[in-house]
């Protein structure tokens, strides 16, 4: 749901409020909001701080937003850990996968967008049948 910015409120948080969000307005400009950010039914933000923060700089007037029933302010605490902590980047060899990947699709042409493709649809086709 749609949450406009200025309802937001913005409580104590583990997370300094000096965050930097560069990379993540680009992203937002290019991509836009991928995952929401988390309020409990106050509007109060538990987890999506530079989100947040991203979307005001951008100017944007509302934000993608989940409503938790979230009243404890522990639980509050605990919630803002977990959306933090439990994420994990990509490693070398899953970089370099996407790399070659991506690469595929940089190839100009009809013969080579075409062998890719069907490439993929066999992949898919024998994964399906395993």
């Amino acid at each position: 749901m749609q949450v406009p910015i200025k309802d937001i409120k913005i409580s104590p948080r583990i997370r300094s409020r000096k965050v930097d969000v560069e990379d993540l307005m680009e992203s937002f400009s290019i991509y836009g909001q991928l995952q929401p950010v988390l309020l409990n039914q106050d509007m109060e933000l538990i987890a999506g701080f530079r989100r947040y923060k991203a979307a005001k700089k951008l100017g944007w007037e509302s934000i993608e937003a989940k409503i938790v029933d979230v009243r404890d302010k522990k639980k509050r605490i605990l919630i803002e850990l977990e959306e933090n902590q439990n994420r994990k980047n990509f490693n070398a060899e899953e970089i370099e996968k996407a790399k070659k990947l991506l690469a595929r699709y940089d190839k100009q042409g009809f013969f080579s967008q075409l062998w890719y493709e069907t490439v993929e649809f066999f992949q898919k086709w024998l994964n399906f049948w395993r």
